[in-house]
């Protein structure tokens, strides 16, 4: 979690914004800046997740020091409305190349506004509607309010940025064959667009996302984690993932289905059992959840034989 703090008005600001436009109205100085709680610690790595243009995950050490926001997120959406509109006042992409990351100054007229700071590690974003789309879904913090804007107040406000993902982990018991070349996980439907006003997943109506992993380099192990993230839809939506091993000549090793696969905010969903050889039977994976560092659990699952 993250804390934003809000200063506004009378207090002398920071320099705003070079990208603002001043308006012709009378504008007033809001600032915020985002710091990151003691207990805010990075998931833990796993094995056999597709490459991203950021560093892989860290393991959470039990002792080690609390992470800022630098080292969690690479870069901030700072998104503003004004009351009743669907059309951004503000919409500005922040990165660690910034001056003071994390420190947003701004001047806004008089009025009401909703406004939506959203930290992540994706390369680009793009908006549509009232959602945020992702070039790729990584661990993502969120959270939207409302503020009056007033000539002569000074707000001073605490406000909770909050972890809007969970990570779904499928981990081998059997050993990758000798043959084996791709291991792909396709959901029917990905929640990889984020809410703005709620922090909740949505799911585009025409979209069938592959993930795949190599398995060339994991021949003759075991234990293989495949591992994404994903926002949380709202409750009661699940997600259906097919499982494919393919080996060098593209045949298929072993393919299967997980159903009713239900995302938790700040928690890992895995998925243990096995996943590149036949097996006579197929029975649902066991789930568990444990805890990991100060992520609250992970849920573990049984695939079965």
């Amino acid at each position: 979690m993250s804390t934003l703090a809000l200063l506004s008005c009378n207090s002398s600001p920071d320099p705003v914004d070079p990208r603002f436009v001043d308006p012709e109205e009378e504008v007033f100085p809001v600032k915020f800046s985002l710091l990151l709680k003691e207990e805010v610690y990075s998931f833990p790595e796993t094995r056999g997740i597709p490459p991203l243009n950021i560093p892989e995950p860290i393991a959470v050490v039990r002792g080690e020091d609390p992470k800022t926001l630098e080292d969690l997120c690479c870069q901030i959406e700072y998104i503003v409305f004004k009351d009743g509109e669907t059309t951004p006042y503000r919409n500005l992409t922040y990165t660690r190349e910034d001056l003071d990351f994390g420190v947003l100054s701004d001047e806004l007229p008089r009025g009401a506004y909703e406004f939506v700071v959203i930290a992540h590690n994706s390369s680009s974003v793009s908006l549509q509607g009232n959602a945020l789309a992702f070039d790729r879904v990584t661990d993502t913090f969120h959270h939207a309010f409302f503020l009056e804007v007033e000539p002569g107040d000074i707000h001073e406000e605490t406000i909770t940025l909050y972890r809007v993902v969970s990570k779904i982990e499928f981990v081998s018991t059997d050993i990758v064959p000798d043959d084996a070349k791709e291991f792909s996980i396709r959901l029917d439907k990905h929640p990889c667009l984020l809410n703005l006003s709620t922090g909740h997943g949505l799911a585009p109506e025409e979209q069938e996302p592959l993930f795949t992993y190599s398995l060339t380099e994991y021949i003759g192990s075991t234990d293989v984690t495949h591992a994404f993230f994903t926002f949380v839809p709202e409750e009661g939506v699940s997600l259906t993932a097919h499982l494919k091993a393919i080996n060098t000549t593209d045949d298929i090793l072993r393919e299967r289905t997980v159903e009713n696969i239900q995302p938790v905010v700040n928690k890992i969903l895995r998925y243990t059992g096995r996943l590149y050889n036949s097996s006579h039977s197929d029975d649902e994976f066991t789930i568990i959840l444990d805890e990991n560092g100060e992520w609250s659990e992970t849920i573990e699952n049984e695939l079965g034989d």
